[in-house]
């Protein structure tokens, strides 16, 4: 029993160890989101308007 706890513990320390790892990537990954989605809005919301020019053109 006393194994398994140790081994517990050990397992433990391992995944804590990545936590702020991981926490840094989900941190700047939001980052990048937020900071990109208004440009690609706005090359979403050009792309539609030149589809439309060339709708109108034919």
């Amino acid at each position: 029993m006393k194994k398994f706890f140790k081994r517990a513990i050990e397992v433990f320390l391992n995944v804590v160890r990545y936590v702020p790892i991981v926490l840094a990537y989900v941190f700047s990954g939001f980052i990048v989101v937020t900071f990109l989605a208004p440009f690609v809005l706005l090359a979403v919301w050009c792309g539609i308007q030149a589809f439309r020019m060339v709708v109108a053109a034919l």
